[in-house]
């Protein structure tokens, strides 16, 4: 997928970007470009450091991420940052949905694990979590590490986990004996923690 950058990098107008790029000028921005054009420049801009581009709608948002990802080899290399009024829900505030989406590409990109957010304003004017404060509430548990059950529910409940019976959705867990199972909001799945050791 590399053919991407080398076709832009061939063009005149990339020298200026690259200049930029170089001396840490920020922001940039890039007018007259189709869609797709637009992905490949972000995605050429892409080194390693975590990019933040902002589009004049989710939708957008959502396109230039498919797009970059593709050229990208279908790696999430890309997640659109969805604003609160996407998953309005009623009068009384907005679905979980919205919260478990915000959380986990910043949790992603935390963790390097995507490099570049796409947001809406509509979605840079909403307040998010530090990262500190993300950081310090995201728990990480390893096949044979060492676990202390009561520690570990406390935490969850702190970070925002509601317990209950049966997992059903995001950011709940249940305990049965010595089975945890964990809905992570980052997860399109829940994950089960069996404790066999002592």
């Amino acid at each position: 997928m590399e053919f991407f950058k080398r076709s832009f990098m061939e063009l005149e107008g990339w020298k200026d970007t690259e200049k930029c790029l170089l001396q840490g000028l920020s922001p940039i921005c890039a007018a007259g470009l189709s869609g797709v054009h637009k992905a490949q420049l972000i995605y050429t801009m892409f080194n390693g450091n975590p990019l933040l581009v902002i589009t004049d709608s989710e939708a957008a948002a959502k396109k230039l991420c498919d797009d970059i990802n593709t050229m990208a080899g279908n790696r999430e290399l890309a997640m659109p940052f969805p604003s609160r009024e996407l998953y309005f829900t009623d009068a009384e505030g907005v679905s979980r949905e919205y919260e478990h989406k915000r959380l986990e590409a910043l949790s992603l990109l935390l963790e390097g694990k995507c490099g570049i957010l796409a947001a809406s304003m509509e979605a840079m004017l909403e307040p998010v979590i530090p990262p500190d404060i993300l950081k310090n509430s995201t728990v990480e548990i390893a096949s044979g590490s060492v676990l202390n059950t009561e520690k570990l529910k406390k935490r969850l409940v702190e970070s925002g986990y509601s317990r209950s019976d049966k997992v059903e959705g995001p950011s709940q867990f249940a305990v049965r004996g010595a089975i945890f199972d964990i809905f992570p909001v980052q997860s399109v799945l829940p994950v089960r923690i069996e404790l066999w050791g002592d």
